[in-house]
C-alpha cells in the first residue's frame, strides 16, 4: 500500500522499513486492518493499540505503519527516525503520528527534536503529531472498540445494514435487543458491531458495553 511518495524538498531522506513477522529480540504485534485491507505489524503494545482507533475514527481514511525511515543530521551526527503510522485523512492531509508514552513525550531532552522533525515534515506538506496513552489507552473505550472490532471484520451486505438500520430509524433499541431481532430475521447479529465500530450507529463508547446499552441511528 503506497500512502506517501517521497520528494527531495529537504534534507530527510527516506528509506524503505520493513518489520519483520517475528523477531527474537522484541514483540512484534499483527493486526488485521479491514480499512485497509491488509495485514499490519506494529513493535509496542501502545502502536498495536492505536491501530483500534484508526480503524474507528471516520476521519482517518487510509494510514500506514512504520512509513519509511527517514535520514537526517542532526547535531552533526546522521541520524533516522521512523514515525509508527503515516495518516491520511478523508480531506487528502498527511500526518505521521507517533505512539508515545507520556513520559517520553514529555521528555524536555526530546523537545528540541520533535521541534525539528516537525519543521521537516512540515516542509514537505506533512503534519507531525504525537499521541499518548492518556487518548489511546482510555478505558472503558479501548476495550469497546477491541470488542466490537472483533466482530466487524466482515463486508456488511446492503440487506444486513438497511434492515438493522431501518430499525433504529424507527426507534432507539437496547444492544442486546437488536442483535436478537437480527438473529430472528437470518441477519448475522455482529451486523450491529460492524455498523457501530464504522460509525452508523451511535453508541456511548466511553460507557462499558452491556445488554441495555442504547443505540440509535447515527
Amino acid at each position: 500500500m503506497s500512502v506517501i511518495t517521497p520528494s527531495s524538498r529537504t534534507n530527510i531522506t527516506f528509506d524503505t522499513r520493513n518489520i519483520p513477522r517475528y523477531s527474537r529480540g522484541k514483540d512484534i504485534y499483527r493486526f488485521v486492518s479491514f480499512k485497509n485491507q491488509c495485514i499490519c505489524y506494529c513493535e509496542s503494545y501502545l502502536e498495536f493499540c492505536y491501530l483500534f482507533w484508526l480503524e474507528f475514527l471516520p476521519v482517518v481514511a487510509r494510514y500506514q505503519v512504520q512509513p519509511a525511515k527517514f535520514h537526517f543530521l542532526w547535531n552533526g551526527a546522521l541520524r533516522y527516525y521512523t514515525p509508527d503510522t503515516l495518516i491520511r485523512l478523508d480531506s487528502g492531509k498527511l500526518i505521521a503520528d507517533d505512539a508515545k508514552h507520556s513520559y517520553f513525550a514529555n521528555n524536555p531532552k526530546n523537545a528540541d527534536l520533535y521541534i525539528f522533525l516537525r519543521a521537516q515534515f512540515n516542509k514537505r506538506g506533512i503534519g507531525f503529531k504525537i499521541t499518548t496513552e492518556e487518548k489511546i489507552q482510555r478505558q472503558p473505550a479501548l476495550t469497546n472498540l477491541k470488542s466490537i472490532y472483533q466482530k466487524s471484520l466482515f463486508q456488511l451486505e446492503t440487506r444486513e445494514s438497511d434492515f438493522v438500520i431501518d430499525r433504529l430509524n424507527a426507534r432507539q433499541h437496547a444492544y442486546a435487543e437488536l442483535r436478537g431481532i437480527c438473529n430472528s430475521k437470518g441477519i448475522n447479529p455482529a451486523s450491529v458491531e460492524n455498523l457501530m465500530y464504522r460509525q452508523r450507529i451511535s453508541w456511548p463508547i466511553d460507557e462499558a458495553i452491556h445488554p441495555d446499552m442504547p443505540l440509535r441511528s447515527a
